[in-house]
């Protein structure tokens, strides 16, 4: 055994200085397999889009597709080893692959890292903010070298509602995608409430509703939320950047169907849903009180001239 072994190091050793003394040899190989893999990915690349060309069926497609992506790498990974047969050349195909593989692995951990100095010395988000990046909306609850943490909300429900999931998402993400921040300025966001009444109602008594009910909520908001005066000039200067004032507003709009009535209003980004729920509970109450206020009724109307068997 141990004479095999040093008859394997004899032998890698007299490999290497016949490799030192004709590179050109090892230059050859690696061509061949740069060719290989050239080659391999063309076919690859061709034979999936003739599979999503020819098959319509999605299943049977993504089947083919991996038996096809398998088949094709597993003989570009034996061709591979075929080109390095002897045992010092696949000793350093090895090293080769493990270099590569180290270097995409060292690449993302160095991606992940340098993000992570972003997000904590220029502020990118804080702990606790409510962010969305990729589609994913929640809370941060932890950050670290590799990825941070937030609490999920929203996804399958339609309101700001929290899922019980945590997410773990890796740092470099905030290179390639857009970080919306809803706390980075103030704590509140604009939402916006619509109700299409129809052409013959009286939108200016719907106006009137609407206004004032949303006025009172924001004056709700102002002292249940706002704890002193500082804190107020420091949350409306901030508002005042993309808006210029806190208070509702009012906008109309007529369309086929009705008239819309809008209001956009103040709300904190934690209170989103509840709010809006309340806002309807007490405009509902308001409106069904007005015998000069109808809703807007959705008809189809079908001609039996127009309908073929």
């Amino acid at each position: 055994m141990e004479q095999s072994i040093s008859d394997y190091f004899m032998n890698a050793t007299m490999d290497i200085a016949k490799g030192l003394q004709n590179p050109q040899e090892y230059s050859t190989k690696f061509s061949m397999m740069l060719f290989i893999i050239i080659i391999g990915f063309t076919v690859e690349f061709l034979g999936m889009k003739l599979l999503k060309k020819k098959i319509k069926n999605v299943k049977t497609l993504y089947r083919c597709r991996a038996i096809l992506k398998s088949t094709t790498r597993t003989i570009m990974i034996l061709a591979t080893l075929k080109t390095w047969m002897q045992a010092m050349d696949t000793f350093i195909l090895l090293l080769f692959l493990a270099a590569l593989f180290v270097s995409i692995y060292i690449k993302g951990m160095i991606n992940n890292i340098i993000a992570w100095f972003i997000i904590e010395k220029r502020k990118h988000f804080r702990l606790y903010d409510r962010i969305e990046i990729d589609g994913v909306k929640g809370e941060v609850i932890k950050t670290g070298f590799i990825h941070f943490t937030i609490v999920e909300i929203s996804n399958w429900f339609s309101s700001d509602a929290p899922t019980g999931r945590t997410i773990k998402i890796p740092n470099s993400y905030i290179f390639d995608n857009e970080v919306f921040n809803y706390t980075e300025l103030n704590h509140f966001v604009w939402n916006e409430i619509c109700y299409t009444i129809s052409h013959d109602s009286n939108w200016k008594k719907g106006q009137d509703i609407l206004t004032t009910v949303c006025e009172k909520e924001y004056h709700a908001l102002k002292n249940r939320t706002f704890k002193d005066v500082s804190n107020i000039q420091k949350e409306l200067a901030a508002i005042a950047l993309s808006n210029g004032s806190a208070d509702p507003t009012f906008n109309m709009d007529v369309t086929t169907v009705g008239i819309d009535l809008k209001v956009r209003y103040l709300v904190h980004y934690r209170e989103g849903s509840s709010t809006k729920t309340r806002l309807h509970q007490q405009i509902m109450t308001e409106l069904a009180k007005q015998p000069d206020i109808q809703f807007a009724n959705f008809l189809v109307e079908m001609s039996p001239g127009l309908i073929q068997k």
